[in-house]
């Protein structure tokens, strides 16, 4: 028990998920951080991802508790529309709004909750040159960053590894890497590349270069229909290409969606944020449905979750599909390879319809010919003794037949 501690408690949800405290107390010296992640002292769900991972951080500074705002969307403090801009020390009564959160804040004596080691407050560096400015999205290995690599003053995207528990969590990882260092030995055009990767760092954490873009999405949402068709044309075409590059490598992307497509500035698409290694909480936008929950992704649910995603584009534009997506969407055992719809797409690319597709240059040969019938057994000759022979032969001069067979050389 210590002369002053903090309490916060969470007054518009009694209960969180997963059991996770809706109480959190603090110690007279302590420091603790609030967010989203599961490496915070203190962890707040949020499946909208609007609390960052790292959202606000409570440090004992000068005899007084002190808030400090580490978030993207803003910490907030007794009903102000402001968002915090420096430290508020806080006071008994306060209110603070975290995302949806509603945190009553009790000051007085009271046993600290939880033993979560302290993080530092204050602006997160990462490999000591890449500076979080704010947490994107987040999976079973990995939190996904946006960051200033400081060096360079250059904005990158960096995965940060998750504190492992367990041979299980620790293989996942490992995988995670193993495909990276893959990838940034063969650079994939279209694909961002790969800056750093440091296993060995505390915190692991893989840097990639930021892919500056407007989402497919919103612009499939402002094209006309009477251009949906040359834009969904182009982008089966290139993100084809990127494709087949990935799995001549033995690589799959593994998460083929419209959240994971960008249009650069300069309108070539970009393929991002690859997810080759299923995690418990993958959730794929296009599943392919010969794979079961937890199985890995493969080069054939690719083309299947483009196949899809070219459907769902041409559904919400009005336009016709290229005439191969029909073949991409079908069973596993008849989907062709993205090397070989490009091929295709030559014959099959602008057709009117998708009523009756082009026959791919995939499609099994033609079998061969039959082979010619055999000639008509001829019969065996039939033997004669020496003696019908000589009597055919006496018949046949009597008769005066030129075409009879000449006598055999006497035997000796």
């Amino acid at each position: 028990m210590s002369d002053e501690a903090l309490t916060l408690t969470i007054e518009n949800a009694e209960a969180l998920p997963a059991g996770l405290p809706s109480r959190f107390a603090l110690e007279e010296g302590g420091k603790a951080v609030i967010g989203r992640s599961s490496a915070s002292q203190w962890q707040l769900p949020d499946p909208d991802n609007h609390i960052s991972s790292k959202h606000a951080c409570i440090a004992w500074e000068d005899g007084r508790f002190v808030l400090t705002d580490t978030s993207t969307n803003g910490t907030y403090v007794n009903g102000s529309g402001d968002r915090l801009e420096e430290a508020h020390r806080l006071a008994d009564g306060d209110v603070i709004e975290i995302g949806h959160y509603r945190i009553a804040v009790s000051l007085g004596g009271a046993q600290a909750i939880g033993d979560a080691a302290a993080q530092p407050c204050g602006p997160e560096i990462v490999g000591g040159r890449y500076h979080i400015e704010r947490d994107l999205d987040e999976d079973a290995a990995f939190r996904l960053c946006h960051a200033i690599d400081v060096q360079l003053d250059r904005p990158v995207l960096i995965r940060v590894a998750k504190p492992v528990a367990g041979d299980e969590a620790k293989a996942l990882l490992d995988a995670h890497f193993g495909y990276w260092l893959i990838f940034a030995r063969q650079p994939i055009p279209g694909m961002p590349g790969v800056i750093a990767i440091e296993q060995a760092a505390e915190p692991p954490f893989i840097v990639s270069e930021w892919a500056e873009g407007t989402p497919v999405a919103a612009l499939l949402a402002e094209t006309p229909a009477e251009a949906a068709r040359p834009l969904l044309d182009r982008l089966l075409r290139e993100v084809l290409a990127m494709l087949a590059s990935v799995h001549a490598r033995g690589l799959v992307h593994g998460d083929i969606g419209m959240d994971n497509m960008i249009v650069a500035p300069d309108g070539a698409f970009w393929l991002i944020n690859p997810a080759p290694v299923p995690s418990p909480d993958a959730d794929a936008a296009y599943p392919a449905p010969e794979l079961s929950p937890g199985q890995p992704p493969t080069a054939a649910s690719d083309i299947y979750a483009l196949g899809k995603l070219i459907e769902d584009a041409a559904g919400r534009t009005g336009a016709t599909m290229p005439a191969v997506t029909r073949w991409m969407t079908l069973p596993k055992v008849y989907r062709p390879s993205a090397a070989d719809l490009l091929d295709t797409l030559g014959v099959a690319m602008g057709a009117a319809s998708v009523a009756q597709p082009a026959a791919p240059a995939w499609h099994a040969p033609a079998p061969p010919p039959p082979p010619p019938p055999e000639p008509a057994e001829k019969p065996a000759p039939k033997s004669v003794s020496w003696e019908e022979f000589q009597a055919r032969k006496q018949a046949a001069a009597e008769g005066g037949d030129a075409g009879a067979a000449p006598a055999p050389s006497p035997r000796k």
